[in-house]
């Protein structure tokens, strides 16, 4: 798939390199699925209904024999443990290294290649990335996804398909969405639910309304749902004359969740005008912790992430974000894949050059970073700020240089330590080719040139 190839038999030098990516390859995919479908004399109906069916019997089998026993596995396990239960421990050595044998032997049965169910397979993946390639067209065939829909296992499937149609299919699709949202008024939907939803209802004044009330008055656990779908819809939502009124008004709730809601929600709603811009800065101020248990402040990063989202006022939000840098804490994990960091960091960097003032204090950050331990070492999202800004921020080169040098040197180290008689790698070649992908894919690597213009 990432390289584009004709069929599984294509030779090694028949594939062309250059277009090992991805996202472009999925694009030029579903372009090629949309040509197929969209041809006047192509049968839609029959066989994306078909394909559903296709999908949901793939899935039945799959369940049958994740759910078949292992009859023989349980007659030695069953036996295994009467044994341990009648005999010393002087024994129970002998009956484990026996259970672990029958349970290797029971994985050894489950993986042969006879017995792979049909949804593991390449046959019974491929209809799975058709139905959210196929785009508008989909429609002419709402039994398949109303199949999808109804069946709990694929019900994303169809909400990613509904997602590529948007508000067409809201006719067909909307009041069932609408009832789904309903019923999670406790426990909240999942982000790919509220964005369908968003996407499918944009601009719809019951939906608007429904949501408004949600975040509003339902119990705070289900207002991230209905903040999340606010946030998608964006700025169709500034049609409703109440909406922009309630959400300031909800930034001074005295529920930390729900002004939390409201921050998340603002940065779609109020994208492009200054209206929230002065309610999010103070609540960058705010000092409510995360309930969930991550020990973080979730007022203040919604507020981080809104005011990068609406990317205004930067001669106001700048100089806040940047003294962020000594006293916020991340509440979400997520967030912080690319460094302590990364929400502030994405927030900048929406800003572009406009946020060019924080360059001298990204440059002490990762000074400060060159003292802690290598292994700890997370701070790529600074460095791919630094790298949006080129030449302006040259001054970050040598703390950069040095930063490389470290992390080279500590890579060295550790492979010196590492006990080559253990290490297979070391045999083959592998461990230096790993060294060397690391080398080629290091954000610093790449942020020096641009930097040094």
């Amino acid at each position: 798939m990432f390289f584009g190839v004709p069929t599984v038999h294509t030779d090694i030098e028949g594939v062309d390199w250059s277009k090992a990516d991805g996202d472009e390859q999925q694009k030029r995919w579903y372009a090629e699925v949309r040509r197929a479908v969209e041809r006047p004399d192509f049968p839609r109906r029959l066989f994306l209904v078909g394909l559903a069916a296709r999908i949901l019997g793939a899935q039945d089998e799959y369940m049958r024999q994740w759910c078949a026993a292992d009859v023989q596995f349980d007659r030695v396990l069953d036996r295994i443990s009467k044994r341990l239960d009648a005999e010393g421990p002087d024994r129970h050595e002998e009956h484990l290294r026996r259970l672990a044998r029958a349970f290797c032997a029971s994985i050894e049965r489950s993986c042969d290649p006879s017995q792979t169910a049909e949804a593991f397979t390449f046959a019974g993946m491929v209809p799975q990335w058709i139905f959210p390639a196929i785009g508008p067209t989909i429609l002419d065939a709402p039994e398949a996804l109303w199949m999808l829909i109804e069946s709990d296992s694929h019900a994303l499937l169809a909400y990613e398909s509904l997602r590529a149609v948007g508000p067409p299919a809201a006719p067909m699709f909307l009041d069932h969405m609408i009832d789904q949202f309903k019923r999670s008024k406790v426990d909240g939907c999942s982000a790919g639910d509220a964005t369908t939803l968003a996407i499918v209802g944009r601009g719809n004044v019951q939906l608007i309304e429904l949501l408004l009330d949600a975040i509003q008055n339902w119990p705070t656990s289900g207002t991230r749902a209905a903040a999340w779908t606010l946030q998608e819809m964006g700025e169709s939502v500034r049609a409703h004359p109440q909406a922009l009124s309630v959400l300031l008004g909800l930034t001074s709730s005295g529920e930390g969740q729900r002004r939390a809601a409201a921050a998340m929600a603002l940065g779609g709603v109020a994208r492009g005008i200054d209206d929230a811009i002065e309610s999010l800065l103070r609540l960058t101020h705010d000092t409510h912790p995360d309930e969930e248990g991550h020990n973080g402040h979730i007022v203040v990063g919604n507020a981080i992430s809104a005011l990068g989202k609406i990317g205004r006022r930067p001669d106001l939000v700048v100089p806040r974000l940047i003294e962020l840098f000594d006293t916020y804490v991340e509440f979400d994990p997520d967030e912080e894949y690319g460094g302590r960091n990364s929400r502030i960091c994405g927030a900048l960097q929406e800003f572009g050059h406009a946020a060019a003032p924080a360059i001298p204090r990204l440059i002490a950050h990762l000074e400060s970073a060159l003292s802690h331990n290598p292994e700890d070492w997370f701070e790529q999202d600074v460095v791919k700020l630094l790298a949006t800004f080129g030449p302006t921020a040259i001054d970050a080169v040598p703390v950069l240089e040095r930063t490389d040098r470290m992390l080279v040197e500590w890579n060295r180290q550790q492979e010196l330590d590492f006990d080559e008689d253990e290490d297979e790698d070391s045999v083959n070649g592998v461990r230096e080719a790993d060294e060397s992908n690391r080398d080629e894919e290091s954000p610093i690597r790449k942020a020096i040139p641009l930097l040094s213009g």
